[in-house]
């Protein structure tokens, strides 16, 4: 997790688990030159969008099968059943996000399962998730999580980087197999255990939001959302309910991503 972000001249330098190492160059832009490249951004986005979603389909069909079979073999929460489940992920604004819905998060029918590094925010916050499902790269060493149940999500070959690092930090765990990202699996394992309904904050479903995740198609998470139905609800952007700040629309950063699919297709 990264703690501290300094900038020396040209260089970019990341500070994680105590240690500084240098992360990226950097280039210092003008105004004008921001906006010249958002707007390259936007002119382009349809060549993103055609191969992500060309990727998309072609591994979802592949993945078909071997998704309906993992689905069949997630464990069951009695702890979610007939509730009112929030799965929480670390997306864009998700703290304004956690801000605006805290009084709901933490009614007695409701149950929050933290997608990785979204537990330490929500421990920042006094919401103490229920579960905490991912491969547990993102978790603070700072934060206590006595309240939780950790949910490793694991290669579907059984493998466990999640669990291996949990026994490190003497966490107890169970590994649980599942095709994709882990905001997939958490929401999977709400609705074989019978929640009553899923909502979901900070998770990603657009094209640009996963690209920034580094994906290059979204075919698990396309599963998830047609087999779900009507059974999940996306809360993105609820905290624009309650506040008149104005705000950058995420779809914008992805557009510094553009030049290098655009240079791909030649």
């Amino acid at each position: 997790m990264v703690e501290q972000v300094k900038i020396k001249k040209k260089d970019m330098y990341l500070k994680g688990k105590g240690q500084w190492f240098l992360a990226s160059k950097v280039a210092k832009y003008s105004y004008n030159e921001v906006l010249e490249k958002l707007q390259l951004g936007v002119d382009n986005y349809h060549c993103l969008f055609k191969r992500f979603a060309e990727n998309s389909f072609q591994y979802g069909l592949k993945e078909i099968e071997e998704f309906l079979k993992s689905v069949k073999n997630l464990p069951k929460l009695s702890e979610i059943t007939n509730k009112q489940v929030f799965v929480i992920a670390r997306g864009y604004q998700l703290e304004e996000e956690l801000i605006a819905a805290k009084d709901i998060l933490q009614k007695p029918n409701c149950v929050t399962i933290a997608v990785d590094g979204a537990a330490t925010l929500l421990e920042n916050h006094l919401i103490h998730p229920k579960f905490i499902i991912g491969d547990m790269d993102s978790l603070s060493d700072d934060c206590h999580y006595e309240h939780s149940t950790f949910i490793a999500h694991s290669y579907l070959n059984g493998r466990s980087p999640g669990q291996e690092r949990l026994k490190k930090k003497a966490i107890r765990s169970i590994a649980v197999p599942f095709p994709g990202l882990s905001e997939d699996l958490a929401i999977m394992i709400a609705y074989v255990s019978n929640a009553d309904h899923i909502f979901t904050i900070g998770c990603r479903t657009s094209v640009p939001e996963l690209v920034e995740k580094g994906r290059s198609g979204m075919a698990s998470t396309l599963l998830t959302r047609m087999f779900m139905g009507e059974k999940v609800s996306d809360w993105k952007a609820i905290h624009k309910l309650f506040s008149h700040k104005p705000t950058f629309n995420n779809i914008f950063w992805s557009q510094f991503y553009q030049e290098e699919y655009k240079a791909d297709e030649g």
